[in-house]
């Protein structure tokens, strides 16, 4: 919040702003979290992420619109894919991003009356810091070590790292090198006479993420779980013996 406030503060002593006001806002600041299932996770680990991918959103919103109303501006908010797709072992980035983008509806919808554009930017994966491999296996250690013996016992000593390969195949993979497409989103959604309130940016946005988000839950879930299956994601190593157990 100081980071912000000081942000503020410059922009209103800066000349342009103090003549022409503050036409354009993009929140683009975003962390993944440690890619693992609900059960590994805690309050905390979700909390970390929601605060500054929803949170921070809110709060620069705040600080900023004003400025942005007074010119009948634009707000541009990153989302991502997993706003309109919620992923295993992504659980706190996903419902941190679900949130987002009610957010950007909510504030497109009470800011039309200012005059103000409000625009999603619903990218995929693109080779960015917050998908960087040696981040993701440092976070995965640093969970793990805290979960509990039983916990690690389901799951398997194995887990983490056949987790860490496996998203560092799957990124690979899926991850485009096309940032300057995101770039270009923005540019369009602040510039444009006639902004898009959604931008979905990248291959597998447009021909897996879009339109599996039209289907119904049971066909989406069966279809992640054939993915998972043909990819080799990792699995519980005593799914059944936990079923026994709870019968």
């Amino acid at each position: 919040e100081e980071s912000i406030t000081t942000a503020l503060n410059h922009l209103k002593r800066t000349t342009t702003v103090i003549q022409k006001g503050l036409y354009g806002l993009v929140n683009n600041a975003g962390v993944s979290g440690a890619p693992l299932p609900d059960d590994l996770l805690t309050l905390d680990d979700y909390r970390q992420v929601i605060d500054v991918n929803t949170f921070g959103v809110i709060r620069v919103t705040h600080a900023f619109k004003e400025l942005i109303k007074e010119q009948r501006g634009r707000i541009v908010v990153v989302t991502s894919v997993c706003s309109r797709i919620a992923m295993p072992i992504l659980g706190p980035y996903s419902v941190s991003k679900f949130a987002v983008d009610a957010y950007c509806d909510i504030l497109r919808r009470e800011l039309s009356v200012f005059g103000v554009n409000v625009c999603a930017i619903e990218p995929g994966f693109f080779n960015t810091p917050i998908v960087n491999t040696e981040n993701i296996k440092e976070k995965l250690h640093i969970v793990w070590e805290n979960i509990s013996d039983d916990l690690k016992q389901q799951y398997g000593k194995n887990y983490l790292n056949h987790l860490t390969d496996y998203m560092r195949e799957f990124l690979r993979g899926i991850c485009s090198s096309h940032t300057e497409w995101v770039v270009d989103a923005y540019f369009h959604a602040l510039t444009s006479r006639y902004p898009r309130i959604r931008y979905r940016i990248g291959i597998d946005a447009l021909l897996c993420f879009l339109p599996l988000s039209y289907l119904p839950s049971s066909v989406t879930d069966k279809f992640l779980q054939i993915f998972a299956h043909i990819t080799g994601a990792p699995k519980p190593s005593l799914p059944q013996s936990c079923l026994c157990r709870s019968a």
